[in-house]
């Protein structure tokens, strides 16, 4: 089953924590920043996580008023 871009936003603070819990419940984690390269934002794949893991709509909160929403299909809205 192929799994879906749910969200991006910045790699520090809940950001790392949100990954390292996706991480820890055997969920893929995907990284790109703004410009594509590997760093700086923590791309969130499943809809499912969203409750199962409690900082996932924390997370997509900040990463709405301080970084890039992704698309389901990957897609960047520009912040």
């Amino acid at each position: 089953m192929v799994q879906r871009v749910l969200v991006a936003g910045s790699s520090g603070g809940i950001g790392a924590e949100l990954a390292r819990q996706l991480r820890a419940a055997g969920y893929t984690v995907f990284t790109l920043s703004r410009s594509g390269a590997p760093s700086d934002f923590h791309c969130v794949a499943d809809l499912s996580a969203a409750t199962s893991i409690p900082l996932v709509q924390p997370f997509l909160q900040q990463a709405q008023q301080h970084g890039a929403l992704l698309h389901w299909d990957g897609s960047v809205i520009p912040s």
